[in-house]
């Protein structure tokens, strides 16, 4: 994906804030491969949170991270959360440097109730949970996606081409891979 294409997505999601009438929105990631993370910025370790407000984006991640999360996702303000701090400080003090932050937006179905029950107290600012509004994003391929998959198909093709000549009764799948 080109840095364009990421600047596109930003561009669509702080659409869909203004939609859904939110000032900030966050998604997070520990150790479970959330890939809203990765199509909205780039960046592809396992552990992160994103804020995106009208006026910045920034992920915060662990110093395993911070490194790749500057190549990979350059729009993206980059924080490292220290030993013993956690996600939620983070937020915390990115909208408390916002004060035009009065909703903030999060991932409905990630967020569990005590999650969410937690970081009610945490931010004084309303939390609204919402649907996957990412994940239906990237049901919708731009020309770089499609491109992508199609060279994908060729790839595959190509590949089965020769393979298919392997497979005959009797030959088991792992001889054949």
């Amino acid at each position: 994906m080109t840095r364009r294409s990421y600047q596109e997505r930003l561009k669509t999601l702080r659409a869909k804030m203004r939609s859904a009438k939110i000032d900030a929105f966050v998604l997070f990631t520990h150790e479970d491969g959330n890939q809203n993370i990765r199509y909205i910025s780039g960046f592809g370790g396992t552990t992160a949170i994103v804020l995106v407000t009208p006026a910045e984006a920034l992920i915060g991640t662990d110093s395993r991270y911070t490194e790749r999360a500057r190549r990979e996702a350059p729009q993206f303000r980059v924080v490292e959360i220290k030993p013993r701090q956690h996600f939620s400080d983070i937020i915390a003090e990115a909208i408390a440097a916002d004060r035009t932050v009065r909703k903030i937006g999060y991932e409905g179905h990630r967020v569990s109730v005590l999650g969410a029950r937690a970081w009610e107290k945490l931010f004084p600012k309303k939390l609204v949970p919402l649907e996957d509004i990412i994940g239906k994003m990237r049901q919708r391929k731009d020309e770089g996606e499609i491109r992508a998959i199609r060279r994908a198909c060729r790839a595959t093709s190509r590949v089965f081409e020769k393979v298919k000549k392997r497979i005959k009764p009797g030959v088991r799948e792992i001889d054949v891979a």
